[in-house]
């Protein structure tokens, strides 16, 4: 057993937390300033000259550098690079949790959505080095550090760029064979679509168990990795279809200009395609009979198909009979409905992955239905203790927040995690109206337009008499984004009122365009208060699933953008925060019914 270090440069070392080919990494502690770090320390006494010595210190420092620049929340952030005796070290952020590899190997059961989630947070990582002109070279298992929480960072950037260079000494090339691209092996041009090439070697073990590429030696691999293609990942597991193993197929051509144009690009792709097929596979099971039913029109796959059973299947061919006889278009928005609201018979046991976000039902072709949107309604219970419409929403995984996490977000900001909405719930379909309130507070009240001046206890008791809740701040930007990765639906004009088109007051309720869930006004109009404090919940680091309602706090949450907010503020992640007790004419709310 190896001795362990006292210091290595400035810092005090704590224990070894694992080696590799080319070094060791430490748990360390930047003493100067209380900061728990990892300490990478890379080994020179594998290479014979001093040659050979100089290039590795060289090109260690020009690449750690590069990596230096990278500010990610997916990416473990190098804080120095450093000479001590005969070693090269790097300084970098300590990440509490264990690699990817690891959990692979414990026998960790990740599930599709789990592993969906990972590979989203690596692709979105990647995306942005290589928008910055630095590509990784080196993605496999081991470099990826999964947190107890669930979020991934990405390990080495700068340092496993090297990791796949050809050195100097005679047949030695460094890097993980397994997941190098063909072109890193023949050491031509690389770009991050190299880095695409081991993530969907990465997706492929991690969806089928196995690497895409075996055989007995190193050299056997490389020449299977240059020359001859994997098996199909559908013929492998049956619970996969054909248009999987194209994606993984594309995404592992030999050639690059072939693969996707970005690594989100193909874990979405993947992603649509495994829920397709697990929509198709229980069909498949069901024994053929004399004759047949004409089938309806096809379901697009999207998140609100995830988690369907075989109850699904049943109520399916039934849906299939009413299609027939009472209408095409009642039948299709009844069958969404129950696909919708389906909970599994046993837990674990799913048909399909929850996706970034739910995608709209296509039309029939005589509809001609406005861009990205429903064509039929959604599942509607009209509540008799306010007299709303709640619209179901389904279960799903979808990007949240925005970059920086500034309150409140801009216009122009991207969502910057996976949260898992892992139950349907109802939502009403518009804000509270003056009349929903008169009629479950008896306070007489009448009108259209949204209550305003109530409070967060207020709002909160509310949802309690009518019999729900305040919904939590991701339930409300799960259904205010309705499938959507950018700030809004369309046109502000045509979706909200706000501070250039309102004339200083709010509007009656329902008056602007629904989004693709069948919502109106989760933009503008009013504030809306939601369950939860201005704090934790929202800005943690990686996936949420079912996120926390209130916690200790002083702040209530508000969000959507009023009738006097300016437009670059009027998005489905801007939020501000008020004192729960805070009334004022431009803050409304509406709620979600309890299952």
């Amino acid at each position: 057993m190896s001795t362990l270090p006292e210091r290595i440069g400035p810092y005090r070392i704590l224990e070894e937390l694992g080696r590799g080919a080319m070094g060791v990494v430490y748990r360390a502690e930047d003493e100067a300033i209380g900061r728990e770090i990892a300490v990478k320390v890379v080994r020179l006494d594998q290479f014979s000259s001093a040659e050979e010595k100089a290039q590795l210190r060289v090109r260690l420092m020009r690449e750690a550098r590069a990596a230096g620049i990278l500010n990610h929340p997916g990416i473990v952030t190098v804080y120095q690079l450093g000479d001590h005796e005969d070693i090269v070290y790097v300084a970098m952020e300590f990440v509490d949790g264990r690699s990817l590899e690891r959990l692979m190997s414990d026998g960790v059961d990740l599930g599709r959505p789990r592993i969906f989630s990972v590979l989203r947070q690596i692709a979105a990582a990647l995306d942005y080095a290589h928008a910055a002109g630095i590509v990784h070279r080196d993605i496999k298992p081991a470099n990826i550090l999964v947190r107890r929480d669930g979020s991934a960072k990405v390990s080495d950037f700068g340092i496993a760029k090297i990791a796949s260079q050809k050195f100097t000494q005679t047949g030695m090339v460094l890097g993980t064979p397994a997941y190098m691209s063909p072109e890193q092996i023949l050491a031509a041009q690389v770009d991050g679509r190299a880095d695409q090439f081991s993530l969907a070697v990465m997706a492929f073990q991690m969806l089928s168990g196995r690497q895409p590429f075996q055989a007995e030696s190193s050299a056997g691999l490389l020449i299977e990795i240059v020359q001859n293609e994997p098996p199909p990942l559908h013929v492998l597991d049956g619970r996969f279809p054909p248009a999987a193993s194209a994606v993984l197929g594309r995404a592992l051509s030999k050639k690059p200009e072939q693969r996707f144009p970005s690594c989100r690009g193909f874990v979405d792709a993947l992603a649509e395609a495994c829920v397709q097929t697990a929509q198709a596979a229980p069909v498949e099971q069901q024994p053929p009979g004399p004759a047949k039913a004409a089938p309806a029109p096809p379901v697009k796959a999207g998140g609100a198909n995830a988690d369907r059973t075989w109850l699904a299947v049943a109520a399916g061919t039934a849906i299939l009979v009413l299609v027939l006889v009472v209408g095409l278009k009642w039948g299709l928005s009844l069958l969404e409905a129950l696909k919708g609201g389906v909970k599994p018979a046993v837990t674990g046991q799913t048909a399909a992955i929850q996706t970034a976000a739910p995608v709209p039902v296509p039309a029939p072709a005589e509809v001609q239905p406005e861009p990205r949107q429903s064509e039929h309604p959604p599942a509607v219970r009209v509540n008799p203790a306010d007299g709303l419409e709640y619209v179901l929403i389904p279960a799903g995984t979808f990007q949240m927040g925005c970059e920086g996490g500034g309150a409140p977000c801009k216009a122009d900001a991207k969502p910057v995690r996976d949260v898992t909405i892992s139950r349907a719930f109802h939502i009403s379909r518009t804000e509270v109206t003056q009349e929903a309130y008169g009629k479950v507070l008896g306070t007489g009240q009448k009108g259209r337009k949204p209550v305003s001046r109530v409070n967060w206890r207020e709002a909160n008791r509310y949802c309690q008499l009518a019999g729900g809740r305040l919904p939590t701040e991701a339930e409300w930007e799960y259904a205010a984004r309705a499938g959507e990765a950018g700030p809004r639906m369309g046109a502000l004009d045509a979706v909200a009122w706000y501070a250039a088109n309102s004339g200083g007051a709010e509007s009656e309720v329902g008056l602007r365009r629904k989004n693709a869930f069948g919502l109106h006004d989760m933009l503008g109009n009013v504030w809306e208060w939601v369950n939860d404090i201005y704090g934790a919940s929202y800005y943690r680091n990686g996936p949420l699933t079912d996120p926390p309602g209130p916690e200790n706090g002083s702040q209530r949450v508000v969000r959507g953008g009023s009738y006097s907010t300016p437009p670059e503020y009027v998005n489905v992640a801007s939020r501000f925060a008020f004192p729960p007790l805070t009334r004022d004419a431009s803050i409304g709310f509406r709620c979600v019914l309890n299952q």
